[in-house]
């Protein structure tokens, strides 16, 4: 069987609508997470328990909605049981509890469903009996033990356990203090004993309230902490630890006693970066001027870097200080089997952060057990890389030589030949596949982890590789990483050239400029459109730019466009369109600045060039709406008669903004307008980019077209005064030998009619347009020449043999 530990971690809150990502590095997942329950001969548990219930040993039940055990009852489950929690599910303890598996023989509460997770174990109320918890695996559940607010049991014993796999993000195991109102004895006092249990694999945390206590006695002792994240960018925050609780230094009569336990190999990951911020351990809040947590290992003997793993006064001086020593220099042998150790060439390895230099033909290894374990599968080694040309993390099963056991099994001493794999940069080892004697897997214990992880989410923000894994995932859940046999390759033929693979076929475009070219379209939607937008006034426009690529998901653009507007009422149905009987054209002179975003990484990747994307920004343009004289309709060739001229109507104020008194504004030319759109990204040969755009812009005027609301009419109906404040444009005589001012034309063209017809008056009410705002559309095919694209494959390739410096 393979121990292959490893976390999916998704991170929903990168997670906004412009960020989407990402978790796959740190916490190794287990085989049996990726379950599929056959649940057909499972017993459905529900309901109120209100007297002692015992479930049978080997059995699995199913808790299908919340089930609770009364006050007056005790709820037994034996060994090799199995408690399926179905989504949301909690089994609340009034009562008693005795979960009793035996060593290899463990009690398995799990979720039902691997995504939407069962809640756990809730301890509430003071009259229940003890709770005893042994030999259970916790796993895939969001909160799998709570003791609640005002709970008490004078005993409260969790041994021999394991919680893993735990992805709440939150604390997943809560001690809170005990209430002994309504117990009939205010002095007496809860025993809580969390001892040799094991906490690895996780997004969470054990929050313990109050680390001082009149009436709870706390001994955490002896377990195993390993192999846990959690998420956040500052320090001094001790949510920010596997392990947290408040002390205010009052005068209570119980300290808790946290002693002998193994902590080590737990990170803290800057989530918007991607990469590891730092080891923790213990973090501690409250009043307190400083607490005990003496006798404890932290794998490092380097008393600095230990006290840096704390969340404590050191990083806030608002928290009590943490005192670490005397610091155990060998794990306690209680705590279930675990690697503490490991030589490298007959040299114990001080930093495991880093891979240590291969120096020769071989590197011989030397393991070290803080109590006999046995190994199990035929692998107990793996190489673990970061393949960036197939976009995945690959796990290499690692041959090892001449292994040999020390005789009490605490000790495996082995060789790996012709080990040039462990000089990729992108790569650590992994330790796992052994059980101790009383069935309790060995977690996998990394060498390189952090240094890797680091210098790959490095590459990723530079834009070099493509995101393919994020950190959480890489340090706790490698079986999702487990390769096909297609997608193995030797790590020998790799090493031979010197680790390429972030060379390889993928190029992000991320940290270069780019110059092109926009030829298109462009329309209007406002008056004088049937709909939306008139599909027969499309206008020719073009336009240039230049782009920064910022990442690999957003750009920075500044761009020119040119086009021209217009539309028209003769070419409608409606016969008041037609009656009204306006037209214009107007051309539109933009200088606009967008943000784009990739919806898919903006490079080449594996012969994948295509990135789509939205776009949105602020633009300044100027406009000039104009019209020519309507003549009338030329009856024998069908056809409406204008003017060659075509005169600017902004200055004659169609609508009297050139009144004075009539309280009228004028519209500005020069106007902001807001675009935004969705681009098709096609990358052609690495240096170029064909784009099909499709961009709207949202205006503040509704004067493009010049009709914005109603006629001003003197009166006597003439527009006289409209007149005497606009530009003479002389007379015309329209088709019917009628001799009109232009002005007058302009302003209302039906007046312009056969004098053998009868008349309608302009629209009622003296309406003009309505008070919707107006838009204005570009679309059509950009290209664009990448910049700076050979420089940045240089530097990459500098990064490559490390010319420049370390990752």
């Amino acid at each position: 069987m393979k121990s292959l530990n490893s976390i999916k971690m998704l991170i929903t809150l990168r997670y906004l609508l412009f960020t989407s990502l990402f978790v796959t590095i740190f916490i190794p997942l287990k085989s049996e997470a990726s379950h599929h329950l056959d649940l057909s001969n499972a017993t459905v548990l529900e309901g109120f328990i209100d007297e002692n219930r015992s479930l049978t040993s080997g059995q699995k039940y199913l808790i299908q909605h919340n089930v609770r055990v009364s006050s007056e009852a005790t709820l037994t489950i034996p060994e090799n049981v199995t408690l399926i929690f179905s989504p949301n599910t909690t089994l609340v303890v009034e009562g008693g509890l005795n979960i009793n598996g035996t060593a290899n023989n463990f009690v398995h509460l799990l979720s039902k469903d691997e995504v939407f997770r069962g809640d756990g174990i809730v301890v509430r109320g003071n009259r229940g009996s003890a709770i005893n918890i042994r030999y259970a695996k916790f796993t895939e559940l969001e909160k799998p033990l709570l003791l609640e607010s005002n709970w008490f049991r004078k005993t409260v014993k969790v041994e021999n356990t394991v919680f893993q796999d735990i992805q709440s993000g939150q604390s997943s195991i809560l001690i809170q203090m005990p209430s002994t109102v309504g117990t009939g004895d205010f002095n007496q006092k809860a025993e809580v004993t969390f001892n040799r249990n094991n906490f690895v694999n996780n997004w969470g945390s054990i929050y313990i309230e109050d680390f001082q206590s009149d009436h709870l006695e706390l001994n955490f002792t002896e377990n195993l902490i390993t192999n846990n994240v959690v998420y956040g960018v500052d320090k001094g925050i001790p949510s920010n630890t596997p392990v947290f609780g408040l002390f205010d230094n009052e005068d209570k009569a119980y300290l808790a006693s946290i002693k002998r336990n193994s902590i080590f190999n737990n990170y803290q990951i800057n989530a918007s970066t991607d990469s590891i911020i730092r080891e923790i351990s213990f973090g501690i809040q409250g009043n307190g001027e400083s607490f005990n947590v003496s006798e404890n290992f932290f794998r490092s003997k380097d008393k600095n870097y230990i006290y840096s793993t704390f969340d404590h006064f050191y990083h806030n001086n608002n928290l009590p200080l943490l005192i670490a020593e005397p610091i155990l220099e060998k794990p306690s042998p209680n705590v279930h089997g675990h690697i503490y150790r490991v030589d490298w060439d007959g040299v114990e390895i001080n930093d495991y952060t880093k891979l240590p230099e291969v120096s020769g033909l071989n590197v011989n290894f030397d393991v070290y057990f803080n109590r006999p374990v046995t190994s199990i599968d035929d692998y107990q080694m793996d190489f673990l890389y970061f393949d960036t040309i197939n976009n995945e993390v690959n796990v290499q099963n690692i041959d090892i030589d001449t292994a040999r056991w020390s005789e009490n099994n605490t000790k495996l001493s082995f060789r790996v030949s012709e080990p040039n794999f462990l000089r990729n940069k992108l790569g650590y080892i992994v330790f796992y596949n052994f059980v101790d004697e009383e069935g309790f897997e060995v977690p996998e214990f990394p060498i390189g982890q952090l240094q890797a992880v680091n210098r790959y989410s490095r590459l990723y923000r530079e834009g070099f590789v493509p995101q393919f894994a994020s950190t959480g995932d890489v340090v706790s859940q490698r079986s999702s990483f487990e390769p096909s046999a297609a997608s193995l390759r030797t790590l020998e033929s790799l090493s031979e050239v010197g680790d390429l693979s972030y060379l390889g076929s993928y190029v992000s475009l991320a940290r270069t400029f780019e110059v092109g070219l926009f030829l298109g379209l462009s329309n209007y939607a406002g008056e004088l459109t049937r709909a939306n937008i008139d599909q027969d006034e499309f206008n020719l426009a073009f336009g240039i730019f230049g782009k920064y690529n910022i990442s690999r998901w957003f750009s920075a653009s500044l761009g020119f466009r040119y086009g021209m507007l217009s539309g028209t009422d003769f070419n409608e149905l409606d016969p008041n369109r037609v009656r009204r009987a306006v037209h214009f054209r107007s051309p539109i002179y933009e200088i606009s600045a967008n943000i784009e975003w990739y919806l898919m990484q903006y490079g080449v990747n594996r012969g994948e060039r295509f990135a789509p994307s939205l776009f949105a920004g602020i633009a300044a343009y100027q406009f000039n709406p104009q019209a020519r004289a309507y003549l009338g309709l030329n009856d024998e060739l069908g056809e409406h008669v204008f003017t060659d001229e075509w005169y600017d109507l902004h200055p004659i104020g169609t609508e009297g903004q050139n009144v004075p008194g009539a309280g009228r504004d004028h519209y500005s030319l020069r106007q902001i307008s807001v675009p935004f759109g969705v681009n098709l990204n096609f990358i052609i040969q690495k240096s170029f980019v064909l784009t099909a755009e499709l961009g709207f812009r949202f205006t503040f005027t509704d004067y493009l077209d010049d009709i914005g609301g109603f006629f001003y009419l003197d009166e006597d109906g003439t527009f006289d005064a409209i007149k005497a404040n606009a530009p003479d444009y002389g007379q015309v005589t329209d088709v019917y030998g009628v001799t009109h001012d232009v002005v007058d034309i302009l302003i209302d063209p039906s007046m312009v009619r056969n004098p053998n017809k009868p008349y309608h008056k302009n629209f009622l009410n003296n309406k003009r347009g309505d008070a919707n705002r107006d838009w204005y559309f570009f679309t059509g095919l950009k290209v664009s020449k990448v910049l700076g694209l050979n420089r940045k494959l240089e530097r990459q390739e500098r990064e490559r043999f490390g010319v420049e410096n370390e990752f």
